[in-house]
């Protein structure tokens, strides 16, 4: 997809008939064609099991979580998590060979 290149976007219908790309399972690496949601274009992550909602991406992007108690607060690594369905998948994923 070039630099200011409109996305023609199917209908919800349309897109739950279309197909899964090949390269998109559970364990796949792939990579953000563009930016998104906080994800820079060019971002590598992992493709997580498929849900009834699609196929969850987390993405290798360190972000920060906390849990406050009495004692204290903790931090710990939170993963950013995207979906996509087929269509989506196949417009804005690549797969990292």
């Amino acid at each position: 997809m070039s630099e200011g290149e409109k996305v023609m976007v199917p209908t919800m219908d349309e897109q739950k008939e279309w197909p899964c790309p090949s390269w998109m399972h559970e364990g796949a690496r792939v990579r953000s064609k563009v930016e998104f949601s906080g994800v820079p274009k060019g971002t590598v992550g992992l493709v997580l099991p498929k849900d009834r909602t699609g196929f969850p991406v987390a993405w290798d992007l360190p972000s920060e979580g906390h849990i406050y108690s009495p004692e204290g607060s903790t931090t710990f690594v939170k993963p950013l998590v995207d979906w996509f369905n087929n269509w989506e998948a196949a417009q804005f994923l690549e797969p990292v060979e």
